[in-house]
């Protein structure tokens, strides 16, 4: 299991809109189009992109959504600050990743890329994995509409 840490950036003195302007930036330098932040209600936005990239030989448009970490202050409240700088950090070494031929993008995004369900729904592969882990159920990584 890996130890819990104290998340960095608590002292940020870079507001929340700084680091969603800069999150967008670096989204644009690395390729990344349709850029979105979806607002929740008491939350942290959740950051929505697509990135065109090629699987197997072919052509793909991938779309990404990623909640930023709550990053709780010692009154519990939420310290909106470190979580967005978190967040920034974190998509930047993730790009960087890709960028430097460390991983593919859909492997190093792999939790956080959306997916269409046969009855239309969205979800993200991640959950979609874990839900079946957590259940106890086996895995068929088969994709929809490959054969049996």
């Amino acid at each position: 299991m890996i130890i819990q840490k104290k998340p960095p950036y608590d002292r940020t003195e870079i507001d929340v809109g700084k680091s969603q302007m800069d999150i967008q930036q670096l989204l644009l330098e690395y390729g990344a189009e349709g850029i979105q932040w979806i607002v929740v209600r008491d939350g942290m936005p959740r950051l929505a992109f697509i990135v065109e990239t090629d699987i197997d030989g072919k052509h793909k448009k991938i779309g990404v959504q990623i909640e930023a970490p709550l990053i709780m202050k010692q009154n519990k409240t939420v310290n909106y600050k470190q979580s967005m700088r978190l967040l920034f950090w974190y998509v930047k070494s993730k790009l960087e990743a890709v960028a430097y031929g460390a991983k593919t993008f859909e492997r190093e995004f792999l939790d956080d890329i959306i997916y269409m369900l046969p009855d239309g729904r969205n979800v993200k592969v991640g959950d979609m994995i874990t839900k079946q882990i957590s259940d106890g159920k086996d895995i068929n990584l088969k994709m929809i509409g490959e054969g049996k």
